[in-house]
């Protein structure tokens, strides 16, 4: 009996915490439930919104329309509001040496990003700043119609591909600093910077032409060997006899030349 006993009390045990994690998933399970309940009201007064606002825009566009003012299309406000910041791609962009030696060539590639580092094509007017600490060296201002014309779609990135020629004679031997603004249709003003190395050195390399006449190195005299006459050999001798062909020569054995065999 005592046995039977501690086994039945095992058995209620084991039903009361099986009963009470069954409640407990259950509860959670109703948690759950009401947050999606919420989240998907919220969702539906988003879109109804939404819809609200676009259909407000429309009339306040149509409306613009009227009194002759620029109106923007749909597309471009949809992408001029997406618009959340600007970077410059360190990879593709270097100070270069160009065909003078005189020039160097400042190549930068713009983009414009939204909130999730997308690309976006957006007008706009740009200035490009390039800076030796806090002297300025160059300044440049391209209107939104030129920038349009550089926009570059690529594998590994898209942007503004800006190139612009530079006076090596204005460049530190130290990095420098390029600062870009970029100046939207709305007026907001979105600025990034970064650092490149400029290319130039502090000592100047000489350059050899090979037209120049380079001296021999001391003990290394060119020494020219006099020519010589050609030399002809002695002609042939009268004494020397020719053997015709089918003259045959007899030999010790009674047997003639022509009859040995001949290798060749």
């Amino acid at each position: 009996m005592p046995g039977l006993t501690r086994m039945l009390l095992v058995l209620l045990c084991c039903g009361c915490g099986t009963s009470r994690n069954t409640e407990l998933l259950e509860s959670r399970l109703r948690e759950h439930e009401d947050r999606l309940h919420q989240l998907s009201q919220q969702l539906e007064r988003s879109e109804n919104e939404l819809a609200l606002s676009q259909k407000e825009a429309a009339d306040l566009r149509t409306q613009l329309a009227g009194t002759g003012q620029p109106v923007l299309q749909p597309e471009q406000a949809n992408v001029l509001y997406r618009l959340s910041g600007l970077k410059i791609d360190q990879l593709q962009s270097a100070i270069l040496p160009a065909s003078e030696s005189d020039q160097r060539l400042l190549n930068v590639v713009v983009t414009p990003v939204d909130q999730y580092n997308e690309a976006l094509k957006i007008p706009g007017n740009l200035e490009l700043k390039l800076l030796d600490e806090s002297t300025e060296l160059a300044r440049f201002d391209i209107p939104a119609a030129e920038l349009a014309e550089n926009w570059s779609t690529g594998w590994v990135t898209s942007g503004y591909v800006i190139q612009l020629p530079l006076d090596a004679s204005l460049l530190p031997t130290s990095p420098v600093n390029v600062v870009v603004t970029l100046r939207s249709l709305d007026g907001r003003e979105f600025s990034h910077q970064a650092r490149l190395e400029t290319g130039v050195s502090a000592g100047v390399i000489e350059q050899v032409s090979f037209e120049d006449k380079v001296p021999d190195p001391p003990g290394m005299e060119t020494k020219v060997p006099t020519p010589r006459e050609p030399v002809s050999a002695p002609p042939p001798h009268d004494s020397l006899t020719v053997r015709p062909q089918n003259d045959r020569i007899e030999t010790s054995d009674r047997r003639t030349i022509d009859e040995f065999p001949i290798y060749r």
